[in-house]
């Protein structure tokens, strides 16, 4: 027996040099101060919001024998907020002193079977004092659970439970509510196929819900199922599916959801296409037993087909059809596509690349339903039938001019669509941008556009054919140059303007539009830093102005941001000017230990 204790010791002695190679991280924290002020005045109106945050976490990270075995973290928070907000009839003092705490168990993390069991707990009491009279509003909130996750390759089991409380505590009512949740999935993963399934079951007691202008707690029970596929049958052929269902049982509602989706593109062939289904059902009843149960079920089908007949023309085909049905109305809608496109590319002179796409193709829309009367389906279905007929051009020119350092880039392009219901549209359009380096660090971009639009519609009241024109002119330009602050930074500057012009039948609007902004980085000391951010626009009757600067310092584990930000925006009315301004200003201290 001697001999025995002693081997037992002598095998021991080894364990416990390996656990004295894991000290703990011991204790951590951080001490934080944030001050803010928001300022803010529109109209007639003013508003001052000034907050001040203190902030002490304290934690403890160890382990027990081993990281491997075990490890943990401890902590908690402490929260001082002061907040003052006041208008111009208003005042108000806001204090809160809340708790933050956090218990989180890591057991054996490192093998097959890791699990974590944790716990965290929220609180917070606010105190207001308002012109007249003061308030007291207690918020907490405390959580518990568990989750793990168990290998077996090519199998993986994940699960989990949670149970989460929550209390409100106003002056003259109390809310308390708890949530319990049970989770767990399996998954399966190899190299072409992936497979998973997942339920959660869940328990609501004392949801606070507005009901009829009315606070009442509602009890709620959802279960909810997902499954999902995904293989790569062949290096040519994709196959996703899923399943999802959920069933309330406190809105007597239950839901079905199910998706197939098939992709075809083989490898060096002229063909390639999807087939798409999507089924779905819905169905819930009155809780009450007073009103009608409802019902709807619904299948959508895709389908896309695409054939190279040449290295510059493909052949596309694509189907819908979506059928509904529900308790007071089912239809069908359904379309047809039949496209062809043919690209062409060539260069023109010496150094012009040129493309052309040309796309055309009909389409068939077709619609029909019916509404249900007195419990029972009218015979009187309603159905529309539309064909529409597409062009669509699209011209791309590029020239280099490395005489001016210069390249210019021209598109145009016509769109024409003609239904059966002798609805027609045309769009054409133009646009022309030449971009050029001045001096080697300035970019200077000069853009035109113009767009124009007809249509035709038919009135539904008298059957009259209604014309619409609209049009669209665009010419800007912008100056967009930076340079080094020597070595510790870099400033950015864009300086533009735009003329637009608006034309709808006949109205027309037009104007300039003057931009500048402004971008700095700049590193002052090793540890400090400094950005700053300036901006001026004016779009139509709106002038906006905006800015902001930055000094961030960083040694260690000490930070501090201070921080202001400005925006003004004036706009001119008919009768009277509107100025809205804010501004803000933050300053932030933490150290971490």
């Amino acid at each position: 027996m001697q001999k025995k204790i002693s081997l037992c010791l002598y095998l021991s002695v080894p364990l416990f040099l390996v656990a004295n190679e894991y000290p703990d991280k011991g204790i951590y924290g951080s001490l934080g101060f944030l001050y803010t002020e928001d300022e803010y005045a529109m109209a007639s109106q003013h508003n001052t919001k000034e907050n001040f945050t203190q902030e002490l976490k304290l934690g403890y990270g160890g382990n027990i024998y081993s990281p491997k075995l075990l490890d943990y973290i401890i902590e908690g928070t402490l929260r001082n907020d002061d907040e003052n907000f006041k208008t111009d009839s208003y005042e108000s003092k806001q204090k809160s002193v809340g708790q933050d705490y956090k218990v989180n168990l890591n057991f054996i993390k490192d093998t097959n079977f890791p699990f974590t069991l944790y716990a965290n707990r929220y609180e917070k009491p606010v105190n207001t004092v308002y012109n007249a009279y003061a308030t007291r509003y207690i918020y907490e909130t405390s959580s518990e659970g568990a989750t793990g996750t168990l290998k077996f390759e090519p199998y993986t089991v994940t699960y989990g439970a949670a149970n989460t409380k929550t209390i409100s505590e106003f002056s003259d009512r109390l809310q308390e509510s708890q949530t319990t949740t049970y989770n767990t999935s399996i998954r399966y993963g190899e190299k072409a196929h992936n497979f998973q399934a997942s339920y959660v079951h869940s328990e609501l007691e004392n949801e606070q819900q507005y009901i009829d202008d009315a606070i009442v707690g509602v009890n709620q029970i959802r279960d909810m199922v997902n499954i999902t596929d995904s293989w790569k049958a062949t290096d040519d052929l994709n196959v996703y599916s899923s399943v999802s269902y959920e069933n309330d049982e406190t809105y007597l509602s239950e839901s079905i959801d199910a998706n197939f989706n098939l992709y075809w593109s083989p490898k060096d062939s002229k063909y390639d296409g999807s087939l798409s289904l999507y089924g779905s059902q819905i169905e819930y009843a009155d809780p009450l037993g007073g009103g009608a149960d409802y019902l709807f079920n619904s299948i959508n089908i895709n389908e896309i087909l695409n054939y190279k007949l040449t290295e510059t023309i493909v052949l596309s085909e694509s189907a819908m059809v979506y059928l509904y049905d529900a308790t007071s109305i089912k239809g069908t809608n359904s379309y047809i596509n039949l496209y062809a496109t043919h690209n062409y590319a060539t260069t023109l002179f010496e150094n012009m690349p040129f493309t052309l796409t040309t796309r055309a193709g009909v389409q068939r829309n077709d619609t029909k339903y019916e509404m249900a009367v007195e419990s029972a389906v009218s015979d009187t279905p309603t159905s529309t039938s539309v064909d529409r007929y597409d062009l669509d051009i699209l011209a791309r020119v590029r020239r280099e001019l490395p005489s001016i350092n210069s390249s210019i880039n021209f598109y145009s392009g016509y769109y024409n669509s003609i239904t059966s219901m002798k609805e027609e549209e045309q769009r054409y359009n133009f646009d022309i941008y030449l971009l050029s380096k001045l001096y080697s660090i300035v970019n200077n971009n000069i853009t035109a556009r113009y767009m124009q639009t007809e249509r035709s519609n038919v009135s539904p009241v008298d059957k009259e054919i209604i014309e619409s024109d609209y049009s669209y002119t665009s010419i800007m330009e912008a100056l967009d140059f930076s340079f080094n602050l020597g070595f510790r930074g870099k400033i950015r500057f864009l300086v533009g303007a735009e003329y637009v012009n608006r034309k709808n039948n006949d109205q027309t609007e037009s104007g300039v539009n003057p931009r500048a902004d402004m971008n700095m980085n700049y590193r002052l000391f090793q540890n400090w830093t400094f950005d700053a951010y300036a901006k001026v626009s004016e779009m139509y009757n709106t002038v906006d102005h905006s800015g902001s600067a930055n000094l961030n310092f960083r040694a260690g584990k000490t930070k501090l941001l201070m921080g202001y930000q400005y925006n003004k925006s004036q706009v001119e009315g008919v009768l009277s000017t509107i100025n809205n301004e804010r501004s803000l200003l933050k300053v932030q201290l933490i150290r971490e230990f």
